[in-house]
């Protein structure tokens, strides 16, 4: 049987190594996976660093046109560390060299774009902090954000699908944070449940969403070990956010 470290790199960075395959068929819609994880954070780098919406844009979309042109992602190496920082690293670049290229290279070359809701990236980056002062912090929450909001939308589905559906909607604000007093009699009462019911439902979807969060971090490291550092990450920029 294979040990917990041998599953945990047969899984590792999956996404990231068929994106960076030029023979694979699936190669572009494992980028638009990348994108759509990745392309709020580095949009909300860019606009920090100054650039307008439209420049943002411009370089999030050339970033990952490039990567795709290129043999970048066939090259990495996972033991060079997480995916995130080396992606924010290859935007840095980008950005540099992007400042003497023409507008078309800067859109990929004429490709068709990948999949990007600007309009929605705009409007969380609006709810940023005025007083924000580094970049790189905008990124890391936007990060951790957009990472918690695909675990909790592949909860709801599930639920949904289980039935569970006006559960979930009910407990959701309450799986990262512990509920107020009399909150949890009160959902119980508008579901028509008992509250040692709603309890036990909120301890399991409180489990799933940790294991969840988990799971899609141990897809962008290096190691086992390096998942508590990232998670710790992740549990900071949140709480700066709300903080």
């Amino acid at each position: 049987m294979a040990s917990a470290s041998s599953r945990f790199h047969t899984t590792l960075w999956s996404v990231v190594r068929q994106a960076g395959d030029a023979a694979n068929e699936e190669r572009r819609r494992a980028l638009e996976t990348l994108c759509v994880t990745y392309w709020q954070p580095l949009y909300s780098w860019c606009r920090r660093d100054g650039k307008s919406e439209d420049e943002a844009q411009e370089l999030v979309q050339g970033l990952f046109a490039r990567l795709l042109d290129s043999e970048s992602l066939t090259n990495l190496d996972p033991a060079r560390g997480r995916f995130r920082g080396w992606l924010l690293a290859a935007l840095k670049n980008h950005v540099v060299n992007e400042r003497e290229h023409a507008r078309a290279e800067r859109r990929g070359g004429g490709r068709p774009p990948l999949p990007i809701d600007v309009r929605a990236a705009e409007r969380t980056w609006s709810e940023e902090p005025a007083a924000e002062a580094r970049p790189d912090d905008v990124f890391d929450r936007d990060w951790a954000r957009t990472l918690t909001r695909g675990v909790l939308a592949d909860l709801q589905r599930d639920e949904i699908a289980r039935g569970r559906g006006e559960v979930f909607d009910a407990l959701e604000s309450w799986l990262a944070a512990p509920p107020p007093a009399g909150a949890l009699e009160r959902i119980a009462d508008g579901l028509g449940m008992r509250k040692s019911a709603i309890k036990v439902a909120l301890h399991r979807l409180r489990r799933r969403f940790s294991e969840g969060v988990r799971t899609r971090i141990a897809q962008t490291v290096a190691a086992p070990e390096d998942v508590e550092e990232e998670l710790r990450t992740l549990i900071g920029a949140l709480a700066e956010k709300t903080g």
